[in-house]
């Protein structure tokens, strides 16, 4: 669950944000109990627990904060001696300044051992390719961290630089997040003792709101013209950090505070850093002009000139040191760089829309990666910046984001569907959602099937809109070894690759305006019997083991958290089983639907002149399930993978010779006879005229109830009138009478 354990890191490093180093002078008065006295407490059956964790948050007349926290953790077994083994901490250097003013470890045997000063690292990092930022960490190890071990460490950070003046806000958890061994998932151990206390000035007024079951009761003090706020909370529970959970603040216990819940002000500090970037300067008019648009341009073809000329002439780059990340460039400095991060490109596609008389505003938005945030109380929770054009006429209002690496137009990721974000203006700006009308998160797979010289050749589509195509393209661009992964990821459509070979294709990779696409051609190896019909086959794992969700999921006995998805899904299969002119599809096998609480499951087929066409169709709402809820969804979903594939048998048949053996079958044998019943409810069959097949095929079977032909006649005009479970209960017979057609 990357979102979240990205949104634990970034609530960490917003409270623990900037070290300088490991304190030189004589250790820090300690927050916390001595750790002889804190080893007295009784251990649990845990992996790990924190013993006390404690905040203590001031600010003084200027806005400044000093924080000093203080954790000590118990390791009790041996993949908790492995997950604390190191602790590294993000940080923003640009904003504050800190030091950890001590780190010790009591071990087993009682001793009492500091961390080391060439055990402490303080390195400066990037986000990776093409990301330049303020953010640094530091690293440190403690000795003979075993199972009976305490680790205890302390830290205080100082605001050097405030981001925002006109709000003060200051947050809390219980948890120290600790990433797991090998970065695989993060540890919020419980906690025993948790408390925070923030004073500041007595003319201050704050908001506060906690979040989880704990209390919201808090003790207030008042001493030299300064008033404090302490909470206190005991034995808080561990939080087991798994895929697919509530927002953060659904989940995890925390306090927030804020001096206000007016977000206009954070509309006018990011409006002033804004306007005076959107002129018309000669070089937004040189490059306007450069768009070579029409007088009679539409407001949709100026904003889609604007997402192209972006793409193709400015790359994503974040680029912003010693800036803070909150100040675009201007846009002239963009376009001679032929880079910026999101803020510039925004600023620039708002100057260019600007002077093609386009009205867009700036949109703060929070993204997943940092989480989905109450906004009740005013704080700097938005992480990315992108365009909203407002609506004009009977054109909708449109959001742009063009800081992808060529993405589909308009850019904005689904998963941005609902996230929290900020309109900026001249006014008081617009708090709201992102409500983008995007392309729906649906995977089309269709598949022709055909015989050609002997061999069977099936014509793939495979067409994903939505999030699909958004990680499709992401996955090609990027995929240093991307030919081997698309033959691999398309040899899920047909199991056994050695029985044919496969032609695969990508298309639309880097158009901003057509979709991903992928086409193949599979090519079997010949039939040694040209004789025989020709006999196809689909099911809906062809396509659910390329876009299916179940292959990621957790399985049910380990999940411990309520299960939740915001996005729904749909996957859409479409068979057409190819025949010739003198060619009849006899359906051999049929799948059912399946509709329950969690997703709807349909499957049909139908003859459609000499083919056989088989619709089968997946959908899943967002969903919100608890523990047994998923344990159930799980169990239908894999319900899914044992349903009956579509076999359907194309035989070589002619009509008019067919309708002469009709008549021969009467002549000689009667009308109450096998053999007449048989050929005549075929002939139906072959005709189309199903309901006509089912009464001479229930008397065949009258007949002769022992005659496997007979069984499997009647499974497949039951099959064409939909009667599904009764066409499968047919098919047993004939199979349990040991009849192969």
């Amino acid at each position: 669950m990357q979102s979240m354990y990205r949104t634990l890191a970034g609530t960490l490093a917003g409270v623990l944000l900037a070290f300088t180093a490991l304190a030189s002078n004589a250790q820090a008065v300690s927050l916390g109990p001595e750790l002889s006295t804190q080893a007295k407490q009784k251990t649990s059956n845990e992996g790990a627990e924190t013993l006390y964790s404690i905040v203590h948050s001031s600010l003084d007349d200027k806005g400044d904060w000093e924080r000093v926290s203080y954790y000590s953790i118990r390791i009790n077994d041996q993949e908790a001696a492995r997950d604390y083994g190191r602790l590294v901490i993000p940080y923003n250097h640009y904003y504050n300044s800190a030091e950890l003013q001590f780190a010790n470890v009591l071990s087993a045997d009682g001793s009492v051992k500091p961390v080391s000063k060439d055990a402490v690292q303080v390195r400066t990092v990037g986000g990776g390719q093409d990301f330049y930022d303020d953010r640094s960490e530091i690293v440190f190890s403690l000795p003979d961290v075993a199972p009976g071990a305490i680790i205890e460490f302390q830290l205080q950070t100082k605001t050097i630089k405030r981001a925002i003046t006109s709000v003060d806000f200051d947050s809390a958890s219980p948890f120290w997040f600790q990433q797991r061994v090998a970065n695989d998932g993060w540890r919020a151990d419980s906690v025993k003792n948790f408390s925070y206390r923030v004073e500041m000035p007595a003319g201050k007024t704050f908001h506060t709101r906690v979040y989880g079951p704990y209390s919201s009761k808090h003790k207030t003090g008042k001493a030299n013209k300064r008033v404090s706020f302490e909470w206190r909370w005991k034995n808080v529970e561990a939080i087991i950090l798994e895929n697919a959970m509530l927002p953060e603040h659904q989940v995890m216990p925390s306090i927030k505070l804020s001096n206000t819940t007016d977000w206009s002000l954070v509309n006018r500090w990011n409006w002033e850093k804004v306007e005076n970037k959107l002129s018309a300067t000669s070089k937004i008019k040189a490059v306007v002009k450069s768009l070579n648009l029409p007088q009679s341009a539409t407001r949709d073809e100026k904003i889609k000139a604007v997402y192209r000329y972006i793409n193709d002439n400015v790359r994503y780059v974040f680029a912003h040191l010693g800036r803070g990340g909150y100040d675009p460039h201007f846009p002239d400095e963009t376009l001679q760089n032929g880079y910026g991060d999101c803020k510039d490109q925004t600023v620039l596609a708002l100057a260019m829309l600007k002077a093609l008389g386009v009205q867009a505003h700036a949109a703060l938005v929070e993204t997943p990666r940092s989480g989905f945030s109450d906004m009740e109380l005013v704080r700097l929770i938005f992480d990315h910046m992108i365009v909203w054009v407002a609506p004009e006429g009977d054109s909708p209002a449109q959001w742009l984001d063009t800081t992808g690496d060529r993405t589909l137009y308009p850019g904005v990721s689904n998963f941005l569907v609902g996230q929290p974000a900020l309109i900026v203006d001249n006014k008081n700006g617009l708090v709201t959602h992102v409500d983008a009308e995007l392309q729906a998160n649906v995977t089309r797979l269709n598949l022709v099937y055909r015989e050609a010289n002997g061999h069977s050749l099936v014509e793939v589509n495979y067409l994903p809109s939505g999030i699909y195509e958004q990680n499709m393209r992401s996955w090609w661009k990027h995929d240093t070894n991307r030919e081997t992964s698309l033959q691999h990821f398309m040899e899920a459509v047909f199991e056994n690759p050695s029985e044919y070979t496969l032609q695969a294709d990508v298309l639309n990779a880097e158009e901003l305006f057509k979709p991903f696409e992928i086409k193949a051609v599979y090519k079997f190896k010949a039939r040694n019997d040209d004789t025989q019909a020709t006999v196809y086959g689909a099911s809906f794992q062809q396509i659910y083991r390329l876009a299916g969700e179940i292959s990621s999921m957790q399985i049910p006995s380990s999940r411990k958290n309520v299960w939740y998805t915001p996005m729904a899904i749909e996957l859409s299969l479409t068979a057409q089983f190819s025949g010739g002119k003198n060619t009849i599809p006899a359906l051999i096998q049929s799948g059912k639907s399946l509709n329950n609480e969690y997703f709807s499951f349909q499957q049909k087929g139908y003859s459609e002149g000499n083919d056989f066409i088989v619709e089968i169709n997946y959908q899943r709402p967002s969903l919100e399930l608890d523990v047994e809820q998923y344990a159930d969804f799980h169990a239908q979903l894999l319900k899914l993978g044992t349903m009956n594939a579509w076999v359907v048998s194309m035989l070589k048949d002619d009509v008019g010779s067919e309708q002469q053996s009709v008549e021969q079958q009467r002549n000689q044998h009667g009308e109450n006879s096998l053999e007449y019943q048989l050929t005549l409810a075929r002939h139906h069959l072959n005709l189309g005229e199903f309901e006509l097949a089912l009464a001479p095929a229930k008397e065949a079977v009258r007949l002769a109830p022992k005659d496997g032909e007979a069984w499997f006649v009647l499974g497949t005009a039951q099959g064409f009138n939909t009667l599904i479970d009764d066409s499968n209960t047919s098919f047993e017979n004939a199979r349990a009478l040991g009849y192969t057609p």
